[in-house]
């Protein structure tokens, strides 16, 4: 998983049912980041909180 931290967006790597990486791009104050490993899902505007990045 890639933070970045100058603009809204996050990139998580994953192995698909095929045993191949892909991709997961999250560039939107609106979308909730989902790690189904872990069965956690949590939105954007909270992993960016007191960044700046969100604007309301």
């Amino acid at each position: 998983m890639l933070v970045d931290t100058e603009s809204i967006k996050i990139e998580v790597y994953y192995i698909n049912q095929q045993q191949h990486w892909e991709l997961q791009e999250y560039k939107s104050r609106d979308e909730t980041l989902q790690i189904q490993s872990l069965g956690l899902s949590i939105p954007l505007t909270d992993i960016y909180e007191d960044t700046g990045l969100i604007h309301p």
